[in-house]
């Protein structure tokens, strides 16, 4: 699959998240940083149980998940 062909994939992946997965899961008030930069290391901001949290809608069978905590947590 070619750089574009991914990007566009993983877009939609993430849409469908934002739309569908995030609010049946209980977020609100999502912000979708990755539809303004694919260069942000997290895709969203969003309400969960009263807090503001950051989401990753991964989308790899595999990604480098300690790096983003890292990030997360500074």
């Amino acid at each position: 699959m070619d750089v574009g062909k991914s990007m566009a994939f993983g877009r939609r992946g993430e849409i469908l998240a934002k739309e569908r997965h995030l609010p049946y899961e209980g977020f609100t008030d999502i912000i979708d940083f990755s539809g303004h930069s694919n260069q942000f290391f997290i895709d969203f901001v969003a309400t969960y149980k009263g807090k503001r949290v950051l989401v990753d809608a991964t989308i790899k069978l595999k990604a480098y998940i300690p790096q983003k905590i890292y990030l997360a947590r500074a």
